[in-house]
Formats: C-alpha cells, structure tokens, sequence
C-alpha cells in the first residue's frame, strides 16, 4: 500500500512531502517571488555608485560594488528557478555595482596619484590659504 503523504514526481514533489505551510490549492499556481540577493544586487549596486559621486567614499563604494556584482551573480543564476523571478533586477544591479567599483578604483589610484606628487600638494595648500586669506575676519551685525 502506498504512503499517503508521499507525492509522486508528476505532481513536483519529487517523492518527498512538501511543509504544510506551501501548498497550494489545486488548481492554483505558485506566485513567483524576486531572488533576494537580486534586490540586494541593485539596492547596493545604487549605493556604490551614490558612494562614488562623494569622493570621500570611494573606498566604501569599492567595496559595496564588489558585493553587489557578486549578489547580481548569485541572482541571475538563482532566477533560472521556476517559481523565482528576479533576473533583470539582478543584472542591473551586477552592472552598477560594476561600474561604481571600476570608478571607484579609479578614483581612489587617481587620489593617490595626485597625492604623491609634492608639487601638487604644495599648489593645492597655496590656494586653500589664500581662500582662508580673503574670509572675513569680523562677522558684520544687522
């Protein structure tokens, strides 16, 4: 005699009996959810890239781009599933975590750069003193 809570492979269960939390009616099919790791591809993905227009947080929009170019991985191969959805999120979030990491990079070696160079250094303190030359040294009252 046959198991009643095993579940034959044409009905999806593969043999094994599904929690009793998912099971749809009859006749209904499953909704389709969006792969987590896709939309926390592109929420860090837009992150890194709002970090790397700030210059002072290109390290951290190095970092978060890395991260999000790797969820966006993980989530494109993880929307191939039947009931998950999610693919487009995933790869616009891979192309601006990307992105943002490349410009990052780039901003981060051209900081260096520009920093190494005692010329440089030297002109950008000759400005910034005399900015600090021309401020008011009295506040005027009303």
């Amino acid at each position: 005699m046959a198991d009643p809570t095993a579940r034959s492979p044409a009905s999806g269960g593969a043999g094994r009996a599904e929690p009793a939390g998912r099971r749809d009616a009859p006749g209904r099919a499953r909704k389709a959810r969006t792969s987590f790791a896709a939309a926390l591809s592109l929420a860090l993905g837009a992150c890194a890239a709002l970090a790397t227009v700030t210059v002072v947080l290109a390290p951290l929009a190095l970092v978060l781009g890395l991260v999000a170019l790797g969820l966006g991985l993980v989530g494109v191969s993880r929307s191939r599933a039947p009931a998950v959805t999610g693919r487009g999120v995933a790869v616009v979030g891979a192309v601006l975590g990307g992105v943002a990491g490349l410009v990052a990079a780039a901003v981060i070696t051209g900081l260096f750069a520009a920093l190494s160079d005692p010329g440089l250094v030297d002109t950008i303190d000759g400005y910034l003193r005399d900015l600090g030359a021309q401020l008011p040294t009295e506040m005027p009252r009303p």
